[in-house]
């Protein structure tokens, strides 16, 4: 800008773009050198993948007393990030990556359940909110059953997974709701026709017409036999 006499950056265009991949190279050998908690910050980022909703990351705050904010912001600054449209997002994948791998194999289960279950908390009591509850049972399904305290810890579990998945159909992304019924059947007991029938035959019913809606032959006939 001429008449400031300074330069004005458009950092939403700046930001939007991505970096080359030796600059991405550079920036993953650079992790190592950041405070401890900036490193634990981006592993828990990394644990959803590119990028994670500022709202999430709220949540996190509020119901596992994690401080993530401030470090995420100092990674903002040293160009691990971008904070842009409510999200923080990784500036390459290689960076997510590099992150995601400073986790051990149990540790990255375990946040996932941790953080699947801090999100899920949020989405009972917010019904309408569509995107956390895809998050939320994502990260859940990423831990994995062993995090199943009870049947009926189970079978809540399960209830998201089929809430999910019924809103993927509403989409039109039957995939993707046949990933969150296999999953809900998962999370049931082996009791769960006699505990849980109405659940049970919801989470197979709709599996069915998700795998005829995919052409997937041959589990529909697994599901008939």
């Amino acid at each position: 800008s001429l008449s400031r006499r300074r330069w004005v950056w458009d950092e939403e265009k700046i930001q939007s773009r991505k970096i080359p991949d030796d600059v991405a190279i550079f920036l993953t050998n650079a992790i190592g050198q950041l405070s401890s908690e900036v490193q634990a910050a981006l592993c828990t980022l990394s644990c959803f993948g590119a990028s994670a909703d500022i709202s999430a990351v709220k949540i996190l705050e509020d119901d596992l007393g994690l401080k993530l904010q401030n470090s995420l912001d100092a990674a903002v600054a040293d160009g691990f990030l971008d904070k842009l449209n409510g999200k923080y997002q990784f500036c390459h994948d290689r960076v997510q990556e590099t992150a995601y791998k400073m986790l051990s194999m149990e540790d990255r289960a375990s946040r996932h359940s941790r953080y699947g279950l801090a999100l899920c908390r949020y989405t009972l009591k917010n019904i309408n909110d569509d995107a956390m509850l895809f998050t939320a049972v994502d990260q859940v399904n990423r831990g994995g059953p062993h995090i199943v305290s009870g049947s009926d810890h189970g079978s809540l579990l399960a209830y998201l997974n089929l809430r999910a998945g019924k809103k993927a159909m509403d989409m039109s992304d039957f995939a993707s709701a046949l990933a969150f019924f296999d999953h809900g059947i998962l999370f049931l007991d082996e009791n769960h026709w006699h505990d849980n029938y109405n659940l049970s035959l919801e989470l197979f019913d709709n599996a069915v017409k998700c795998t005829y809606a995919i052409g997937d032959h041959q589990r529909l006939n697994q599901f008939s036999e």
